[in-house]
């Protein structure tokens, strides 16, 4: 893990780097720590729907309702949407979250 954090400290494009620690955080509920690689890793495969996924999860865990929204919102718009049904649960949370 610290080869990957060192990794990710030297230059914060290094896919994999990002791609490990993001899901190492996510898989254990550090979702303010999973939160940025996260957002980079998604940014060099912004049209893969497990990494959108667990970004939407982590930023709706994070109180940031309108980011999750936004990050559901681009699963939505692939073609295989359909098999991640949890960004449609988690862009019904915002306006329930919102009241």
């Amino acid at each position: 893990m610290e080869s990957f954090r060192t990794a990710a400290e030297l230059d914060e494009h290094i896919q994999q780097a990002n791609l490990y620690l993001g899901h190492f955080y996510y898989d254990n509920k550090n979702y303010k720590q999973a939160e940025p690689y996260l957002v980079r890793a998604t940014g060099n495969e912004p049209r893969n729907p497990q990494l959108l996924l667990a970004l939407a999860n982590t930023q709706m865990q994070n109180g940031e309702a309108d980011l999750a929204l936004a990050s559901a919102q681009k699963v939505h718009s692939l073609p295989d949407h359909k098999k991640f049904a949890m960004a449609h649960l988690i862009a019904a949370q915002v306006p329930e979250r919102s009241g």
